[in-house]
């Protein structure tokens, strides 16, 4: 075998490493997340296909005559092209379809009823492919709120039963209700510009009927 040849096997043997990286992912992503188990092989495929591409293209572009050289980058150049067009179209394809599900996942979250279960269901939610692949707003929104209470103690529209958090000039205890009939809210209620604890007000019942249309049509 030439040269020449190795070469071409050892640049596309690191693009074949590349898609199986990106397919991997991109599925376990979009079910919930990359089993433990298979990270070591994920790594491995990215290190092959950095390997690969790099030295199997820069390899086989040198065996070529220097007058010839320009022509063969080219020509690698536009096979790459092409495969990163692919990919990228089979990408935004898996966007969105990801946006549908971290929507199905994340949307429970904002009513769980503890701080751990908001950070499971968001962490399923966002996948491990976040920031790169953006999730359903959802899932964002869900963030926002999470880190909100875990590091100021801010608390969300509807607090959860295990965590202290603050609203306006009140504070909320672990596992303490406002409302005797229905869940507790941190919102701004009639012409009050602070934000109080209490029983769902417009936002929270506006939040309880979007969620409940949701899940009417899925």
């Amino acid at each position: 075998m030439s040269e020449r040849t190795r070469a071409a096997l050892l640049f596309f043997v690191g693009v074949a490493a590349f898609v199986t990286f990106a397919a991997i992912y991109a599925a376990y992503d979009l079910w919930g997340g990359v089993p433990r188990g298979l990270w070591r092989f994920l790594s491995m495929s990215l290190v092959l296909g950095v390997l690969g591409v790099g030295f199997g293209g820069a390899r086989w572009i040198q065996s070529w005559p220097a007058e010839e050289r320009p022509r063969r980058a080219l020509r690698a150049a536009i096979v790459l092209g092409a495969i990163a067009a692919s990919v990228g179209g089979a990408l935004y394809l898996y966007y969105d379809v990801r946006r549908e599900t971290s929507r199905a996942i994340c949307s429970p979250g904002h009513f769980a009823p503890t701080l751990q279960e908001r950070q499971e269901i968001l962490a399923e939610g966002l996948g491990p492919l976040f920031p790169v692949i953006d999730p359903d707003s959802e899932c964002t929104a869900l963030k926002r709120d999470v880190d909100a209470l875990v590091e100021e103690g801010a608390c969300p529209l509807f607090p959860p039963r295990d965590a202290a958090c603050r609203c306006g000039r009140d504070v909320l205890r672990a596992g303490e209700s406002r409302c005797a009939n229905g869940p507790t809210t941190c919102e701004r209620r009639d012409d009050d510009p602070t934000e109080s604890f209490g029983c769902a007000g417009a936002r929270g019942r506006g939040a309880l009927d979007d969620y409940a249309e949701y899940l009417r049509w899925h």
